[in-house]
């Protein structure tokens, strides 16, 4: 090589490493070069160490020692699993000139991890001398996920097997491994279920069901964890351990969702309840609430994360579909429009189980259960169960006929003559009504009275009975037998209740005859 060739060469070198301390990161500390008819590439790097999940970017120059310009093509002559993503791929390189090339290095999803060599091929091409080329190789360390690497034949991926043959081998000692693996989830398990009961105090069923549901999921969160342990132990396939990790992954969030589900349900079951002894304006009425709630977010967050692990970006998703969801929201209007419903009648809270209430125009109901959907009523004597849609009850009148007290007043009406005493009838229906033990008399309410009310042309005079009973669930019968006590009281006097007559005459023979 002659002087002046090897004083460009000596040039781009000291150049290239300049513009690399500035450009380069600061752990780049090896420098691989090869020069082609004058034309030299550099390349930076330290050792390659790459992971399958993603790229690993490259920073390579080109400086043309030679006074005219050259074109300068970077190939990838590899023919392993590693590739060379260079674009463009070919460049025009003035004389005493350098330009930079950025590239990527690339491998397959399921390459193994192992050392590797990439070779890279640089063809300088100028109209006096042809093309020319050169090579150079490069070492490349692959990390993969989906390897055994040093897990293979390690009971936990950690501990050799130092037993005797025929035990030595990695099927033994995944076998032996999942084996502890399962000890290990059962016994979590119990320890876990011990330790929730003792930290939410909430009613035993509750308690019993937190305890069951989260022993069951840890256990098997475990034994899957010792699953996928076991597929690196015996050196399984890549793209099996992948497919594994997915489906594993997949358990993993349905299992902790239940597991989070049935934790927030004790939580909030115990804490409400708590609140509503201490005399709290929050109370049980409002468990529905939360819950449905809490199962938007943790459904939510789940399909979230399930959608993660195929790659999928659920927020992205979300925007992506606007269209659609316009398109859904006309068939899942009815249910939106419910579950909003829902939501007010819960937070504005114009009942609460057991008080008796009366919707729109409809008779006298008992709140059963409220729900985010619809609420359930008992209906009069039959005791059936209705359901009534939450949207029905947001747009109607409300009447909470218990609304601070189960008392309720009722009245009566009494019919008789003309002519009666109307004292000694007013004493009457007082009386029966007083000697009632279902009928307020101790002055905390108005005490049963009788008043004169109406009166009609023809049948007599209408007297209003009005009394308080204590539980509104004994109203319609204890009304009943205050009617059967009135009555019964009016015969012993001989007060006889007027009712409507109706005289027909007959006409006979040239007379009439009254029937």
């Amino acid at each position: 090589m002659s002087c002046r060739r090897v004083a460009f060469v000596t040039m781009a070198v000291v150049l290239l490493a300049a513009m690399a301390f500035t450009a380069a990161p600061s752990d780049a500390t090896a420098v691989r070069s090869m020069e082609c008819n004058e034309v030299t590439f550099v390349l930076f790097s330290d050792d390659i160490r790459m992971s399958t999940a993603e790229g690993y970017p490259v920073s390579m120059h080109v400086y043309n020692a030679k006074t005219t310009a050259v074109t300068v093509k970077i190939l990838d002559a590899n023919d392993s699993a590693i590739n060379l993503s260079v674009s463009p791929n070919e460049y025009v390189v003035e004389g005493k000139n350098s330009v930079q090339v950025e590239g990527e290095l690339k491998t397959d999803r399921y390459t193994s991890m192992g050392n590797y060599n990439i070779t890279l091929v640089m063809q300088v091409m100028d109209g006096t001398t042809g093309t020319q080329e050169c090579r150079m190789d490069i070492p490349v360390s692959v990390v993969s996920n989906y390897s055994s690497g040093e897990s293979y034949n390690r009971f936990f991926g950690i501990f050799d097997n130092q037993l005797p043959e025929p035990f030595n081998t990695a099927p033994v000692t995944a076998i032996l491994t999942l084996l502890m693996w399962i000890g290990i989830s059962v016994l979590i398990g119990i320890v876990a279920m011990f330790i929730l009961k003792s930290v939410f105090k909430v009613i035993e069923k509750d308690s019993e069901t937190l305890g069951r549901n989260t022993t069951i999921g840890i256990t098997f969160c475990i034994l899957l964890q010792g699953i996928t342990n076991c597929a690196f132990i015996v050196g399984a396939d890549e793209m099996i351990v992948d497919n594994l990790m997915k489906i594993t992954g997949i358990l993993y969030i349905m299992l902790i969702a239940l597991i989070v589900w049935d934790i927030y349900k004790a939580v909030i079951t115990g804490a409400l309840n708590r609140l509503e002894k201490k005399g709290s304006n929050v109370d049980t009425s409002l468990i529905p609430l939360f819950k449905a709630i809490g199962q938007i977010v943790i459904i939510l967050v789940s399909i979230a994360l399930i959608l993660s692990e195929f790659g999928v970006n659920f927020l992205t998703l979300i925007a992506s579909a606007g269209l659609t969801g316009l398109g859904l929201s006309f068939g899942v209007k009815p249910a939106i429009n419910e579950l909003f419903s829902g939501l007010i009648v819960l937070l504005t809270r114009p009942f609460k189980v057991g008080d008796y209430v009366t919707i729109g125009n409809d008779s006298r109901l008992q709140v059963a259960e409220i729900g985010i959907l619809r609420t359930n009523f008992k209906t009069g004597y039959t005791r059936e169960v209705a359901y009534m849609p939450n949207s029905k009850i947001a747009s109607s009148k409300i009447v909470n006929i218990s609304h601070r007290t189960l008392m309720y007043r009722n009245t009566i009406s009494i019919k008789v003559p003309f002519d009666s005493n109307l004292t000694l009838i007013r004493k009457l229906v007082k009386r029966v009504a007083s000697d009632h033990p279902n009928v307020v008399t101790d002055g905390s309410v108005p005490k049963p009275n009788a008043v004169f009310s109406a009166c009609e042309d023809r049948s007599g005079i209408i007297m209003t009975l009005a009394f308080y009973v204590y539980d509104f669930d004994v109203n319609a019968t204890t009304t009943a037998q205050i009617r059967e006590g009135i009555l019964k009281a009016f015969k012993e006097r001989d007060i006889i209740i007027p009712y409507n007559k109706m005289e027909i005459s007959v006409y006979r023979g040239g007379q009439y005859d009254a029937q």
